[in-house]
């Protein structure tokens, strides 16, 4: 075994995967002669023994020389293992997600990621050190998921997911590595640096005009000003659920606010989100009133008509499924015509762009950006450039 100090870097020419050097610095003085000195002896005890995973650690700066000559120092070659920290939630896929996962607070986005993280651990395996994925096996991983059929904007919320668990770890891994004045274990993001999936936007399923009216011809009073208000408002369906009784103001508008830190179904409350939504005086205005006068609750404006309570999700996506198939339609997302509770959303804006409104219009009625109402509702717009420019004046 050949310890040649060259440059005080320590080769260790019978490591498995070649020559494995490990910096220790540069002495300035005899102290420093004598701690890089015994610093070497140690790192040859651990060659000798075959400590080869460990030398391996320290060469990737995954742990310190100082912090393992210390060990072996204090509890000998037999027992520093046993002291040693764990690097294994930094160093696997497995470990590295699940770590990630308790840092995202919000519940919905932490659901979305765990999905496609935890689908990445079962396709590259639990111990698959987190610095050795690379671009080549992500690309590889999408080209799979394009093959069966995977759609595309799935594909890009994989890497999306995969690219937030890197970023999180290099910055993790920048800031410790300064303050311990040493090399970090991971800098390259092989999500950021993978072929990009090109996306189609979604087109929003919407209700015509007579499924609307089919709709409100199969459900008694209560539910007529329900359905009405989510169409009409363009409600969210937890926007729609924790309505509270004092936000509705008639006959003018009614007000969408934060709803605390969270909503039944997980969704973020933005500051984008909250705002005024006009009350349409003809097919709405006097559907509230009444609801208002018989039926409103307490705590929030909308409950469930069978128990007087408020709605939440479950049951309120169950009353639409059943009112949906009664009126003759097709519930649910798996079909292209199939209508769920966020159909009534966008159904009003979908009028309202067929109708020539102008983006920016419905981008403040849907409270969303131009570019999110421009992405959903443009290629309704009528396509007549003469006729629109006949018009003028």
């Amino acid at each position: 075994m050949d310890f040649r100090n060259r440059s005080s870097r320590v080769p260790l020419n019978l490591f498995p995967g070649g020559d494995c050097r490990i910096y220790l610095g540069d002495p300035k003085d005899r102290a420093e002669e004598r701690l890089l000195a015994a610093r070497r002896g140690v790192l040859k005890d651990l060659a000798q023994r075959g400590e080869w995973d460990v030398l391996a650690a320290i060469r990737d700066s995954r742990w310190t020389v100082e912090e393992v000559v210390r060990l072996v120092e204090e509890h000998g070659l037999r027992h520093y293992r046993e002291h040693l920290p764990r690097p294994s939630d930094t160093m696997t896929i497995e470990g590295a997600v699940e770590e990630f996962l308790d840092t995202v607070k919000n519940q919905n986005t932490r659901k979305v990621y765990g999905w496609h993280l935890r689908r990445l651990v079962e396709l590259v395996g639990n111990d698959t050190p987190l610095e050795r994925l690379g671009e080549d096996q992500v690309d590889d991983i999408v080209v799979d998921m394009d093959r069966s059929g995977l759609a595309r904007n799935t594909q890009a919320k994989f890497l999306t997911a995969g690219s937030a668990l890197y970023t999180f770890w290099i910055g993790r891994e920048t800031s410790r590595a300064r303050r311990e004045k040493r090399k970090p274990w991971i800098t390259h993001n092989p999500f950021r640096a993978a072929k990009k999936v090109t996306t189609r936007p979604t087109r929003q399923r919407f209700l015509l005009w007579e499924e609307y009216q089919r709709l409100l011809d199969v459900v008694g009073p209560p539910l007529v000003a329900q359905y009405a208000s989510c169409v009409w408002l363009a409600l969210r369906p937890d926007e729609f659920i924790t309505l509270p009784p004092e936000h509705v103001v008639l006959p003018t508008h009614v007000s969408i606010q934060p709803f605390g830190d969270w909503t039944p179904k997980g969704y973020p409350r933005s500051e984008r989100s909250v705002g005024d939504v006009p009350v349409h005086q003809k097919h709405l205005c006097p559907l509230l009133k009444e609801y208002q006068e018989k039926w409103a609750g307490d705590k929030t404006f909308f409950v469930n008509p069978r128990t007087g309570e408020p709605w939440t999700y479950r049951p309120w996506r169950d009353q639409v499924k059943r009112d949906v198939k009664k009126a003759g339609m097709i519930y649910g997302r798996k079909h292209h015509q199939g209508i769920t509770p966020h159909t009534f959303r966008h159904t009003v804006p979908s009028w309202m762009a067929q109708r020539d409104v102008q983006i920016l219009k419905i981008a403040k009625f849907i409270r969303n950006t131009p570019v999110v109402a421009q992405a959903y509702y443009a290629h309704l717009l009528p396509g007549d450039v003469d006729d629109t420019l006949n018009r003028l004046f």
